[in-house]
């Protein structure tokens, strides 16, 4: 069976974000053409690598460094983003993701991440 991989494009570091910033600050190849390495602006950094097959689908996300304490808001941002990651994974429409905070609360009400958590 065929492996598919997602390589990283260089031409997407000349693109701009929701709020017309260059993503080129935060995004960066990982150690090899198939990771990326995104960093929000506590520093907080995901190495994320995709792997496509026939049979399955394989998506990783972990922490560059999972040994380094997070502080809460980092929690939230990690929520969000894992969030955010299982969607497009799944193909789920931004709508299908419309209310999922307020579920999320509802599920997990003594969560203070959950209380934070929004998309």
């Amino acid at each position: 069976m065929p492996d598919y991989k997602t390589k990283f494009n260089q031409s997407w570091l000349n693109k701009l974000n929701s709020n017309g910033n260059s993503v080129k600050p935060w995004l960066t190849q990982g150690s090899s053409e198939i990771k990326f390495i995104c960093t929000n602006n506590s520093q907080l950094t995901f190495s994320i690598s995709a792997t496509t097959s026939s049979m399955s689908s394989t998506h990783t996300i972990q922490l560059v460094d999972p040994n380094k304490p997070l502080l809460f808001d980092d929690q939230v941002s990690q929520s969000e983003i894992l969030w955010a990651l299982k969607s497009v994974q799944n193909a789920f429409s931004y709508k299908d993701s419309d209310d999922v905070s307020e579920l999320f609360r509802a599920m997990f009400p003594d969560s203070k991440i959950a209380q934070k958590f929004s998309i």
